[in-house]
């Protein structure tokens, strides 16, 4: 697979303007082959190319690099602001809850016994301690959404950093030279982008925090609510042929209802309403999940982020084909 559908595959949409332009950069290498840059006056040839490649790949380094910046600032305020959160909630947490003032007759053997057994059933349930757990749940919540936007920016300056690799590979390999590579090793291993270690270490912090602090030291449970899917997940090809099988079988039925329901005797037409009454309510159900599965694959290929639009789960949901295959059938 080249470079430029992997990248595709790995974009985060809603910053798909800000990872490098590579297919641009890659135009401008294409508008020569390697014979004519090689052949004579080739001079002249690779100074056209270097006046619009370098100054071009510059402004995408300054642009991923500014980006990013930008992303790292917001993710280590939003880490203090979780962190004070947690240490809020944690503090109140344990401080005894603040409960009705108990009654005389709540004083006596059968009093607490009838107070106890009514908050175990829930009759007189501390709100305090609700509000507290509802508060701990959405803690877990934010950690493992921040968890997510951390992973992603990682990612984000990964596939930049290779897709640089990859274009100045690609220009020195048609001219000849090693001006692109030496760019590569001077500038972009040399931003702040590549060098800065705040995200990997937001990363093992946000990790600890919710080990320790939040699941009480089981790293299991804690990483499996910070676990993210592969960003890179491919559609299998078993599952493109089921769905061309499905959806194939679905048109020559559609084609031989349509053919009846021309040619088919008019004494009869009652009975055939009859059956199409009868199943269209799923009909209409499959139908609505195999257009949702279109608007997922477009979705995703126009860089609009559907997981927001629609509200799905961004650790598990199922792709657009998967959902196309399963309406199909």
């Amino acid at each position: 697979m080249r470079f430029g559908e992997q990248l595709q595959m790995h974009v985060t949409p809603e910053w798909r303007k800000q990872y490098i332009n590579y297919a641009k950069l890659k135009a401008i290498l294409n508008q020569w082959t390697p014979e004519e840059v090689r052949g004579p006056g080739n001079e002249e040839r690779h100074a056209a190319v270097g006046e619009e490649f370098f100054p071009l790949i510059r402004r995408e380094l300054r642009k991923v690099d500014q980006f990013f910046l930008a992303r790292e600032a917001d993710a280590l305020i939003k880490f203090d602001e979780l962190s004070s959160d947690l240490s809020l909630t944690l503090a109140s947490k344990n401080q005894p809850p603040l409960g009705p003032v108990a009654s005389p007759a709540a004083l006596s053997t059968g009093g607490r016994v009838r107070q106890r057994r009514r908050t175990m059933i829930g009759g007189a349930a501390n709100p305090g301690l609700k509000a507290q757990d509802r508060s701990i749940a959405s803690l877990r919540d934010a950690f493992s959404e921040f968890y997510l936007s951390l992973i992603l920016l990682q990612n984000f300056e990964k596939v930049n950093t290779e897709g640089f690799r990859k274009i100045c590979k690609k220009h020195d390999k048609i001219l000849c030279v090693t001006s692109a590579m030496d760019f590569h090793r001077n500038s972009v291993l040399q931003a702040y982008s590549h060098k800065s270690t705040s995200v990997c270490d937001l990363i093992l912090k946000t990790e600890n925090a919710v080990i320790e602090r939040l699941e009480g030291g089981n790293r299991q449970k804690a990483m499996n609510k910070l676990r993210v899917p592969p960003l890179d997940s491919q559609v299998e090809p078993s599952t493109l042929f089921r769905l061309g099988l499905w959806l194939g079988v679905f048109v020559t039925c559609l084609l031989a209802l349509i053919i009846g329901a021309v040619y088919v005797d008019v004494s009869k037409a009652d009975r055939a309403l009859e059956v199409l009454r009868l199943f269209r309510f799923g009909f209409i159900i499959l139908l609505m999940a195999f257009l949702i599965g279109i608007n997922f694959y477009f979705f995703r290929r126009a860089g609009v982020n559907h997981v927001l639009i629609f509200e799905v789960n961004p650790r598990d949901n199922l792709p657009g084909v998967k959902i196309m295959e399963i309406s199909s059938m």
